[in-house]
C-alpha cells in the first residue's frame, strides 16, 4: 500500500495529529523553503531531495501555499544542481585532461630539472675550481709581492742605514765646512777691514811724511839758494879784497876794514846753515821712511794673505760643490725611495681594492688618516723644566756647539726672552751669521734631538703680494684648494704630537717681498696675546663657505686654528734685493741682530743629549719669571717713560711705540733676567732693536741731537742705578757721531 492510502485510512484521530504535527511543522518547512528559493542558486547533493512529497494534496487536505512554494523551489533547485552537476563533470573530464597533460609536463620539467641539476653541479664543481685557481694564484701573487716587499725592506733598511751613515757624515762634514766657511767669510771680512784701516793709515802716514818733506825741501831750496847768494857775495868781495890789496900795496887798514865785512858775512852764513836739518832731524826722517817701507811691506803681506785666503775659499766653495753633489745624490735616492714606496701603496691598494678619493684638501685630511700624528709624546722624554731657565740657555748653547755653531750666552737669552715676548721674530746679520740655523737648532733640540721635526722651512718668493701666496686658496672650479707648506704646517701644529712642542716656522728671506702685504692676516691673528705673556689661540678664515669633506681640526669647515704654540721666525738681508720692514711689523716682532764676530770660546761641558721641551711647562716658568721679576719690569719701563721717550720726541720727533712700552717690556724684561741675565743688558738689547732703530742712520739728523740723545740716556741710567753700561747703544750712538762728525773720537758715555 502506498503511504498515501495509510495516510487516508488514519481516521480523523491521525488527521487530528497530523493536523498538529503540521502546525509544528510548518514554521520549519516555510522556513526551509524560503532557504531554498534564495539559495537556488548553491548546488546541494542527490540526498537532499529524497523523501519529498508530490506536490499531490491527498482528499480532504490542502497544503499551505507557502509549502507548494518551497516545493517549487526545490524542484528548480534539483534543476539547477543538475545542470551544475553534469557542468562540474565535464570541468572533472576536463580537469583530469589538464592532470594528465600536467603530470606529463611535470615528467618533463623533472626530466629537465635533472639535468639542470647535473649541469648545476658541473658548473658549481668548476666555479670551485676557478675559485681556487683564483685563490692560488692570488695566494702565490701574494706571497710573491710578500717576498718582493721583505726584499725591498731589506735593501730599503740597509739603503737607509747606509745612507743614514753617509747623511751622519754628510752633516758632521757640512757642519764643519760650514762652521769653517762662516769664519773665513768672518777672517776676510775682518782681513778687509784691517786691509781698508791699514791702507787709511799708509796714506795718511804717507802724505803726512809727504808734506812734511816737501815743506822741508821748499825750506832747504830757499836757505840754499840765499846760502849761495851769500857765498857769491863774498867771493866777490874777497875778490875785490885781493884786488885793493894789490893795489894799494896791502895796506892793512884796508884789509882790516875787509876783513871785518867778511867775518859779518860769515855770521849771518852761520845764521842760514843754523836753519838747515840737524842729523837728528835727518834720522828721524830716514825713520820716518823705514816705517813707510814697513807699512808698505805689511800691505804686500796682507794682499799676498788675502790672495791665499781666496785660494782656501776657493778650494772650500770646491768642498763644498762636492757636498751638494752628495746631497743631491742624497735627495735622488729619496726620491727613488718614495717612487718605490709610492708603487707598494698603490700596489697594496690594488690587492685590497682601495681606491683612492682626492678631496678638497688632501693633504691635511692625509695628516687626519696618519696615526703618527695623534700619538703624544710620552712624558719621560721632556726635559725637566725644574733645572731653570739658565740651564736651559746654557745647554742649549752647548748642543748648537757640538752641532758646529758657535753663539753667545747674551743672544741665546734674547732668543728665549723674545720667544715669550712675541710669536714673531726677525733675525738680522750678514750672511754667514747663523739667522736661520738658530731656530733650526732650536726646533732640534726641543724635539729630542730629531732633524725636521716642529718645523717648516718656507722660501719666501719675491713675487708674492698677498695672503694666498701663503696660505692658498680655494679653486671653486676644481673644488679643491690649493694647500702650501705653510698651511700645512699650522695643521700639524694642531695634531697632538706637536700640541706641547714649540713648533717653528721660519720664513726664510722674509723681506724679499713686503710682509705687511702677504702676512698681514697673521700680524692681524698675533695680536692681542695677554699681558702675562699668555699666547692665545686665534682662527684664520679659509673659505667663504664651509665644505663637506674639511679636514677634523676645522673650525666650521672653513677656518684654521694658529695654535699657541707655533713661533715665526723670519730672516732678514739688507741689500739692493729686499725691502725694508714697515713700523708695523717691527712692533709687533722681537728682533734679534746676530754679530757678525764669532763669540770668544765657549766652555765646554760635555755633550748635551736634548730630550723635548713642553710648551706647557715652557709657558708656566715665563709665567713664573714675570712674578718674580715684576720690579725690575717696572724699573725698565720707567727709564723708556722718563728718559728714552722725552728725548726721542724733543729731538727727532718719534716715539717708541705703545706695545713696548704696555706690553713687551713687561714679557721680555723679567724671562732675560731669568735666564741669567741683568737688567742693563735687557734695556740695552730693547734701545738697539725698537727704540733707536727709527733714528738710526737719518741724513737730516746732527751729531748735537745724538749728544742730547747720550745726556739724557746717561743721566736716566745713573738715577736709577743700572750698572751695566749699555755697550750696543753706545756703540750705535758713537758711530753715528762719527758719521755726522768726521774725525770726532770723543766718547759719549
Amino acid at each position: 500500500m502506498s503511504k498515501r492510502s495509510s495516510r487516508n485510512r488514519q481516521g480523523p484521530a491521525s488527521n487530528g495529529a497530523n493536523e498538529r504535527q503540521r502546525a509544528v511543522l510548518a514554521p520549519e518547512a516555510m522556513e526551509k523553503s524560503e532557504e531554498l528559493g534564495m539559495e537556488a542558486q548553491i548546488l546541494v547533493g542527490d540526498e537532499a531531495f529524497e523523501g519529498i512529497p508530490t506536490p499531490e494534496n491527498p482528499p480532504g487536505f490542502t497544503l499551505p501555499q507557502r509549502m507548494i512554494e518551497a516545493f517549487h523551489a526545490a524542484a528548480k533547485a534539483k534543476q539547477v544542481y543538475e545542470v551544475e552537476k553534469a557542468k562540474l563533470t565535464e570541468q572533472a573530464g576536463n580537469l583530469e585532461a589538464q592532470k594528465k597533460e600536467i603530470n606529463s609536463k611535470m615528467g618533463e620539467a623533472e626530466h629537465s630539472l635533472g639535468a639542470a641539476v647535473t649541469l648545476s653541479k658541473e658548473l658549481a664543481e668548476r666555479e670551485d675550481k676557478v675559485a681556487k685557481r683564483e685563490q692560488d694564484a692570488q695566494d702565490a701573487f701574494k706571497k710573491l709581492l710578500e717576498e718582493e716587499r721583505t726584499d725591498w725592506e731589506k735593501g730599503r733598511l740597509a739603503a737607509e742605514e747606509e745612507m743614514g751613515g753617509r747623511q751622519t757624515k754628510l752633516e758632521a762634514d757640512e757642519a764643519d765646512l760650514k762652521k769653517r766657511l762662516r769664519k773665513l767669510a768672518l777672517d776676510e771680512e775682518m782681513l778687509k777691514e784691517d786691509k781698508h784701516a791699514l791702507q787709511d793709515r799708509i796714506e795718511h802716514r804717507a802724505k803726512a811724511l809727504a808734506a812734511a818733506d816737501r815743506q822741508e825741501l821748499e825750506a832747504s831750496k830757499v836757505s840754499l839758494a840765499s846760502a849761495q847768494g851769500i857765498i857769491n857775495t863774498l867771493q866777490n868781495e874777497l875778490s875785490k879784497l885781493r884786488s885793493a890789496q894789490w893795489a894799494d900795496g896791502g895796506s892793512t887798514a884796508t884789509a882790516v876794514s875787509r876783513l871785518n865785512d867778511l867775518q859779518k858775512a860769515y855770521d849771518q852764513l852761520q845764521d842760514l846753515y843754523a836753519g838747515y836739518p840737524s842729523k837728528q832731524d835727518i834720522a828721524r826722517l830716514q825713520t820716518q821712511q823705514g816705517e813707510l817701507d814697513s807699512l808698505r811691506d805689511q800691505l804686500d803681506a796682507s794682499i799676498r794673505e788675502a790672495g791665499s785666503l781666496k785660494t782656501r775659499l776657493s778650494r772650500m766653495a770646491q768642498q763644498s760643490g762636492e757636498l751638494e753633489s752628495l746631497r743631491d745624490m742624497k735627495e735622488s735616492a729619496e726620491a727613488q725611495l718614495k717612487i718605490a714606496r709610492d708603487e707598494l701603496g698603490k700596489l697594496r691598494k690594488q690587492i685590497e681594492g682601495e681606491e683612492s678619493k682626492e678631496g678638497t684638501f688632501p693633504a691635511l685630511v692625509k695628516i687626519d688618516n696618519d696615526i703618527n700624528f695623534f700619538q703624544r709624546m710620552p712624558s719621560s722624554s721632556i726635559w725637566p723644566m725644574d733645572k731653570g731657565l739658565p740651564t736651559l740657555v746654557k745647554d742649549m748653547q752647548q748642543y748648537f756647539k757640538h752641532e758646529g755653531f758657535d753663539y753667545g750666552i747674551h743672544d741665546l737669552r734674547c732668543f728665549v726672552a723674545g720667544m715669550a715676548m712675541s710669536r714673531l721674530h726677525i733675525l738680522q746679520g750678514i750672511s754667514g751669521t747663523g739667522k736661520t740655523s738658530l731656530p733650526r737648532l732650536f726646533a732640534r733640540f726641543a724635539n729630542s734631538g730629531v732633524s725636521k721635526e716642529g718645523i717648516k722651512i718656507i722660501e719666501v718668493q719675491a713675487g708674492w703680494r698677498d695672503r694666498q701666496d701663503l696660505l692658498g686658496y680655494y679653486n671653486a672650479f676644481e673644488r679643491t684648494y690649493r694647500q702650501t707648506e705653510f698651511l700645512r704646517a699650522l695643521y700639524e701644529a694642531n695634531t697632538p704630537r706637536y700640541q706641547d712642542t714649540p713648533y717653528i716656522v721660519i720664513l726664510d728671506e722674509m723681506n724679499l717681498s713686503r710682509p705687511e702685504q702677504y702676512f698681514a692676516d697673521l700680524l692681524s691673528a698675533l695680536e692681542g696675546d695677554s699681558d702675562e705673556g699668555e699666547a692665545k689661540e686665534r682662527n684664520l678664515v679659509l673659505m667663504d663657505r664651509p665644505v663637506d669633506d674639511a679636514p677634523r681640526d676645522f673650525i666650521d669647515s672653513r677656518k684654521i686654528r694658529i695654535p699657541p704654540n707655533v713661533w715665526f721666525v723670519g730672516t732678514a738681508n739688507h741689500d739692493e734685493t729686499t725691502l725694508e720692514f714697515a713700523d708695523k711689523t717691527y712692533d709687533r716682532a722681537h728682533v734679534l741682530e746676530l754679530p757678525h764676530e764669532l763669540p770668544e770660546d765657549i766652555p765646554g761641558h760635555g755633550r748635551v743629549h736634548p730630550s723635548r721641551l713642553s710648551f706647557k711647562e715652557m709657558q708656566d716658568a715665563f709665567a713664573t719669571a714675570l712674578k718674580n721679576h715684576g720690579k725690575e719690569a717696572d724699573k725698565a719701563r720707567e727709564y723708556f717713560l722718563d728718559y728714552v721717550e722725552p728725548v726721542l720726541g724733543e729731538e727727532f720727533g718719534v716715539g717708541i711705540g705703545n706695545r713696548l712700552k704696555k706690553r713687551q717690556i713687561g714679557q721680555f724684561v723679567p724671562v732675560f733676567l731669568a735666564t741669567g741675565g741683568s737688567i742693563g743688558e735687557a734695556i740695552d738689547h730693547l734701545l738697539v732693536t725698537r727704540a733707536l732703530r727709527r733714528i738710526a742712520g737719518l741724513h737730516d739728523t746732527s751729531g748735537e741731537q745724538f749728544r742730547a740723545l747720550a745726556k739724557a740716556l746717561k743721566g736716566g741710567w745713573m738715577k736709577l742705578g743700572l750698572k751695566d753700561l749699555p755697550s750696543r747703544t753706545v756703540r750705535l750712538i758713537e758711530k753715528e757721531m762719527r758719521d755726522k762728525e768726521p774725525g770726532n773720537k770723543a766718547g759719549v758715555w
